[in-house]
């Protein structure tokens, strides 16, 4: 290529050499350079390296960064590298590169060379990076186990150590530049060809973009600890470069690693510039950050405290950087439960805000709602509602309905109001922050997963558990699909779905995936981390539904053991530890044994959350429940009453924990004898429920039986027996024939029915029971075996006829 050195002394791209040069060479042959070169007698052998350039770099760069290649190998006369440029003839029509040519054709090359070099050139934005064919590439190379180079031209090496030793190198830059989605091509039908052989791929484009990330970010890592091991003792620990490389081992999950590097730079930096210094401070912040998001929450408090002070001592309590601290200290102090010291910090930093920055400033309004979810934690739903309001006002306002952050304080409030009962003022709220996270970010980002996760809960409370169930599963597998099924957002989709699979009944299925999300959990974060100890306890809820006590149990003890350790004996997850082996226990029969801890999650729900906290009003409710099921009725009344009318005065009328409480105490008048005034209760109830959840809902369903019982009891079979058939079938409906809950209204059919003498009606609703029974429970459980007798007694009635 002698008469061409005077092109090549120009920087060409790859594409510019290929018209200018590579094909008017070989325009008369109308074959690829390669095949030219090995007809003049050209040094041509089977590839050993496939290299991955994009057309719109720098020719010189690519050739370069060959060269060094061969220059650094033991054997370079054995390396034959396949550039597409050299080895692709494009004359004439040549086959055609479908779907089907990418995922077989291209891949089987990519394999059969075994190597793949990738030059990631320029290094501040490498064109690789965002070009189709060469993500696509590396894919191929990577899910081929083909061996992988990620390579840079000498002098383009060099300036990037000198970026990440100045701090100037953004490392989140590079891999977020990584998306087959929005990668380019200069054929448009090629691009459209990648993008459905990503389809194709078990995962997709999203499956595609991550293994590649995966990949660049390995490299990056490497790079970062080469520039890091060159510095000197001294420079270490002060660069800029050991926090960056330690920030994004964080948000890679390579933790241990990033906890040794903030280490260092906190003991390094407190040694060189002082405990007060901005540096220091700043390594405080990380440190405790890190901390926090590995669930060690007691580690992570000091940290970011000595950074509040330092940085109020150094800068002032209105600047920036101590109002951060103060936001960042009062999230840990509100997840280890002391909540009396989160808000005064969160007071705090709204008030400093407001009046330095101005009530409709972004900080101003992310303090609102800082402030809003901590006094929904403590359940002052009433006054966490108007800031809120205040801070969507704001939002929508400043940013615009569609502004991420506007669709966040949508969502917000929306669960506010749907704690608060208000679910059709939830409902629209909920729609249009999914249908806004829809348009902008798409089906599969998980801030839209988790609107479409919420949404899911809003109509499971309705009742719509169908609809529900469905968006739950469209939220699970998008969360798989984008994010890996370890991912802690899969994980709580894996348990929500798994929540509402327990309240269809199909237990078995909703064990499965508890198990999946607490073995993922234990093996990724350890079985002391809050979302694993989380995990273990729904599980062992679970298993009390189905009757397991004795396995569920030791789960309970251990959630138990773990809360009091790292949250102490008075935060409410604690105490909501405490109410679920209190419930086991009544469950296992051991009423004594109960009762103290059902008094003990009392009392610390009442000193620490108030009296009418919801939470603490559950726990008067269970003891006033035990109580009567021990058959002490005359203590049980008096509580309940204090409860419902708690309920009355916080939540309202129709509330549905409200309706349960009324429905409560039905029964237990019921049980005492004064049927006119358990009637009434149970009236109110289900006119209730019927106005505010629907006819289908559970609890309205729910309501219904207990109605029937009561008519029943009095012998007003007729009434009765419509009630019981309304509700057998809204369960049938539901449920299906094998949920307990339906087995339940079954049998009690079949009790009636019995006593009218319709036998054979009888014997088909407790086949009906027992086989519910026996799909809930086992063959073996006592409702199950009591079913199967009754319609064998009927039967051998029949047979007598």
């Amino acid at each position: 290529m002698a008469k061409h050195e005077r092109e090549l002394s120009h920087e060409l791209s790859t594409e510019q050499l290929y018209y200018t040069i590579v094909k008017p060479a070989t325009l008369a042959s109308q074959c690829s350079y390669a095949e030219l070169l090995r007809a003049r007698g050209g040094r041509v052998g089977p590839a050993t390296v496939f290299v991955s350039h994009a057309w719109q770099g720098s020719f010189s760069d690519l050739a370069e960064t060959v060269l060094t290649l061969e220059r650094t190998e033991e054997s370079p006369e054995d390396v034959f590298v396949w550039i597409d440029v050299f080895c692709v003839s494009q004359h004439g029509a040549g086959a055609e590169r479908d779907c089907a040519w990418w995922n077989d054709a291209f891949r089987a090359v990519v394999q059969d060379i075994g190597r793949t070099l990738v030059v990631l050139t320029p290094w501040q934005e490498p064109l690789p990076l965002t070009c189709a064919r060469c993500l696509y590439g590396i894919f191929c190379a990577l899910d081929t186990d083909s061996a992988l180079d990620l390579r840079l031209t000498p002098d383009e090496d060099r300036a990037l150590s000198e970026a990440l030793w100045g701090g100037e190198f953004e490392f989140d830059r590079w891999v977020s530049a990584v998306d087959l989605q929005c990668a380019h091509s200069s054929d448009p039908e090629e691009l459209a060809a990648i993008l459905e052989a990503a389809r194709a791929v078990e995962g997709g484009e999203e499956q595609v973009s991550a293994r590649v990330m995966a990949a660049v970010s390995d490299w990056l890592i490497a790079r970062g600890w080469k520039a890091l091991a060159s510095l000197c003792p001294e420079e270490r620990p002060v660069s800029s470069l050991i926090h960056n490389l330690a920030a994004f081992l964080g948000d890679q999950g390579r933790l241990d690693e990033a906890e040794v590097l903030f280490c260092e730079a906190l003991d390094g930096r407190k040694a060189a510039l002082g405990e007060t210094h901005p540096d220091t401070l700043a390594s405080n912040d990380f440190l405790g950050t890190l901390l926090k998001d590995r669930g060690e929450l007691d580690l992570a408090e000091p940290f970011f405290r000595e950074a509040l002070i330092g940085r109020r001592q150094t800068l002032g309590d209105d600047h920036c950087d101590s109002l951060a601290s103060m936001d960042n200290l009062a999230v840990v102090l509100s997840d280890l439960g002391r909540l009396d010291e989160a808000e005064l910090l969160y007071h705090e930093a709204l008030s400093t805000r407001r009046s330095k920055l101005g009530g409709d400033h972004p900080d101003t309004l992310a303090s609102l709602n800082n402030l809003a979810v901590l006094l929904t934690d403590r359940g002052e739903l009433d006054e966490a509602e108007p800031l809120y309001q205040e801070a969507l006002a704001g939002r929508r306002l400043l940013l615009g309905k569609d502004h991420p952050d506007t669709l966040a304080s949508m969502n917000n409030l929306a669960v506010l109001l749907s704690d608060q009962g208000e679910l059709d003022l939830a409902q629209p709220l909920y729609l249009e922050a999914l249908e806004g996270r829809r348009a902008i970010f798409g089906d599969t980002h998980p801030d839209t997963l988790a609107s479409i996760s919420n949404m899911a809960i809003l109509l499971k409370d309705q009742g719509e558990m169908t609809t529900a169930e469905r968006l739950y599963w469209e939220a699970l597998e998008g969360r798989r699909e984008v994010l890996g099924d370890d991912h802690p957002d899969t994980i709580t989709s894996i348990n929500s779905l798994a929540g509402i699979l327990k309240s269809l009944g199909r237990l078995q299925q909703a064990a499965q995936l508890y198990t999946e999300a607490l073995e993922a959990q234990r093996a990724e974060l350890g079985r002391k981390h809050p979302a694993t100890v989380q995990s273990t306890g729904m599980l062992s809820a679970l298993l009390l539904d189905a009757g397991e006590v004795e396995m569920a149990e030791p789960l309970a003890c251990e959630v138990l053991e773990r809360r009091r350790a790292v949250q102490g004996d008075d935060h409410p997850d604690t105490l909501e530890a405490l109410h679920t082996l209190a419930m086991i226990l009544k469950a296992r029969g051991d009423f004594e044994e109960a009762k103290p801890f059902f008094l003990q999650a009392l009392e610390g729900r009442r000193a620490t959350l108030g009296r009418t906290h919801p939470d603490t009003l559950a726990s008067l409710e269970n003891v006033a429940l035990l109580l009567k099921d021990d058959g002490q009725l005359d203590k049980a009344e008096p509580l309940l009453r204090d409860v419902l009318q708690a309920r009355r005065t916080t939540s309202g009328d129709t509330h549905p924990k409200t309706l349960a409480t009324i429905s409560n105490l039905g029964n237990l008048l019921q049980n005492q004898g004064d049927a006119k005034a358990a009637e009434a209760l149970h009236l109110e109830a289900l006119k209730g429920s019927r106005a505010a959840l629907g006819g289908r809902h559970p609890d309205t369903l729910a309501s219904i039986n207990q109605l029937a019982k009561l008519l029943c009891d009095q012998d007003r079979l007729e009434e009765a027996e419509l009630l019981y058939q309304e509700a057998l079938e809204g369960r049938r409906e539901i449920y299906g024939d094998l949920h307990s809950m339906t087995a339940d209204s079954a049998y009690r059919m079949a009790d009636l029915v019995k006593r009218r003498s319709n036998f054979d009606a009888a014997a088909s609703l407790y086949s009906l029971a027992a086989q519910g029974y026996h799909a809930a429970f086992g063959a073996d459980h006592e409702k199950t075996v009591d079913a199967e007798v009754q319609v064998e007694m009927l039967r051998q009635v029949a047979r007598a006829k």
